[in-house]
């Protein structure tokens, strides 16, 4: 009985002893948990304690999570994944050429693409996330509805635009940073871009395939302050397209126009960046040419007339710089 006493005491004490500890005494307990304590502690919550912990987050709770994205963030998430799908399935339609066209741009900016044709480097290049808008523009209406049409099935419509256009003619200087001419001739790409000369100058970059007279693009390019810094050569089908891009570098444009004049002619028939990089494509179509060139002067192995004596002269000439290129190259 004396012992039950006791602890009925005992009991009663506690509640009395917490309410008599000051806050005083209060702080200096927890203080007194050394920090070595407070780690031991901390440490003694084990991995399969951390991972029940985790655990408890219920169905309910991670589905509220899900539910916390916002309309807004769902529509980009959906449409970000859109524009990869007709990025892949454009990349798909176009042909080396383009591919090589494409990948030649640095992206930014507003792009124009003139003589768009199917407007697949446009749709490529905005749906890839390169762009956040382009101009496609071509002189036929043709081409241009087929334009339309792929940009609809990108659901493009709102950055991507088309325009009826001979060469730059509908197009406004600052409107574009990049201006891509695929596909052309020689001549015809250097009177686009001779053809509205405020809006050459405005671009940031020039990114060109021409077809033909190579030649005579570079030394356009040259001759106003277009450095072409960065080359590619293409071998799709049995042609060779060579493709380049240009920006801005009056003194650089200078160098590789002294640096043409001193070998002869050898990078703008060439590429000077295809030359300086020992291009396995450049090789190819060297050995091509060299064949091609032979092939003619023994035909006109006996010349008979003056304009075949000329001609001759003439491809002499071009193998003795196809030979050259091929020394630069191995040297």
């Amino acid at each position: 009985m004396r012992e039950l006493r006791a602890e009925t005491q005992k009991r009663g004490q506690q509640p009395k002893a917490a309410a008599d500890l000051t806050a005083g005494e209060s702080a200096r307990t927890a203080a007194e948990l050394t920090a070595g304590e407070s780690a031991r502690t901390a440490a003694e919550l084990t991995a399969g304690e951390s991972a029940r912990t985790a655990a408890e987050l219920t169905a309910g709770e991670r589905a509220r999570t899900a539910a916390d994205l916002t309309a807004g963030e769902r529509a980009k998430t959906a449409a970000d994944g859109t524009d990869r799908e007709s990025a892949d399935k454009i990349r798909r339609l176009m042909s080396m050429r383009l591919r090589t066209v494409a990948g030649m741009v640095r992206g930014g900016g507003c792009l124009a693409d003139i003589g768009t044709d199917h407007a697949y480097v446009p749709v490529f290049l905005v749906a890839s996330g390169q762009f956040e808008r382009a101009l496609a523009l071509d002189i036929n209406a043709g081409p241009l509805e087929r334009a339309r049409e792929n940009i609809r099935e990108a659901r493009l419509e709102n950055r991507i635009r088309t325009r009826l256009s001979d060469g730059m003619a509908a197009l406004n200087p600052g409107e574009a940073s990049t201006a891509v001419i695929a596909g052309m001739g020689g001549a015809l790409t250097v009177r686009i871009l001779e053809k509205d000369p405020k809006v050459t100058a405005s671009l940031e970059e020039l990114v060109l395939q021409p077809q033909s007279e190579i030649f005579r693009v570079r030394t356009w390019l040259w001759q106003y302050g277009w450095y072409i810094d960065d080359e590619s050569m293409v071998l799709e089908d049995g042609k060779y397209y060579p493709v380049m891009r240009a920006v801005h570098d009056v003194e650089m444009a200078e160098q590789q126009a002294w640096e043409d004049h001193v070998r002869r002619g050898l990078s703008s028939c060439f590429g000077p960046k295809l030359l300086e990089r020992k291009d396995e494509v450049l090789k190819s179509y060297l050995e091509w040419e060299k064949q091609v060139k032979e092939d003619v002067l023994r035909q006109l192995d006996s010349p008979t007339s003056e304009g075949a004596m000329l001609r001759r002269k003439q491809v002499e000439a071009e193998l003795e710089r196809n030979r050259e290129a091929w020394n630069r190259i191995r040297g």
